[in-house]
């Protein structure tokens, strides 16, 4: 960030001042790279090693100043697959809705409401535009354990619960075999 001051000088004038943090986290990735002297991706942890005297030159602090420990980020660290993709989740997750999950709980929330009122699965898959197929395999996550889909609307799903893992097989009724089967470690009740 560049703070400008110019309330009590000369229109013609005007001083331009960098902070230690504005250079750090002005995406500089010369700058990064350069604080990094290494890194191990060990199982299930990740530990990364800054160097003293680059943070200390950005810090504009003597690289003997700076605590020891602070140099050393160890945090857990876990590979997960979503999808054809991996994930990889370090340290404690920040709560992130799934937008797909999200649309597929109210769907189906909807269609199983419109089925309780009689409407013929038929006429609900001619009216979405979806194969009845498409609506039955959907439609089942209104069973989802009320502490899962609170999981899920909170963002507080594992990484890897994705749409396409839920659908694959049919959702047991059971919230204590769902919770397993879905990676909530602790019971469907306390995900």
């Amino acid at each position: 960030m560049i703070r400008r001051y110019e309330a009590a000088l000369p229109v013609s004038t005007i001083i331009l001042l960098t902070t230690p943090a504005d250079r750090l986290t002005a995406g500089t990735p010369d700058l990064l790279s350069a604080l990094l002297a290494e890194g191990h991706i060990e199982k299930h942890r990740i530990v990364l090693r800054l160097q003293a005297k680059v943070l200390g030159d950005a810090l504009d602090l003597q690289p003997d100043v700076i605590e020891p420990s602070v140099l050393t980020i160890d945090a857990p660290f876990a590979l997960r697959r979503r999808g054809v993709e991996g994930k990889i989740v370090v340290g404690d997750r920040e709560p992130n809705p799934d937008r797909t999950l999200l649309r597929a709980l109210a769907q189906a929330h909807a269609w199983v409401a419109d089925l309780r009122k009689g409407k013929p699965l038929g006429d609900i898959a001619a009216s979405t535009g979806h194969s009845e197929s498409y609506i039955r395999t959907r439609a089942q996550l209104a069973y989802l354990a009320p502490a899962i889909q609170g999981a899920i609307l909170d963002g507080r799903q594992p990484a890897d619960l994705t749409l396409e893992r839920i659908i694959r097989k049919p959702v047991p009724l059971d919230w204590d075999i769902q919770a397993k089967l879905y990676g909530f470690g602790r019971g469907a009740r306390h995900p």
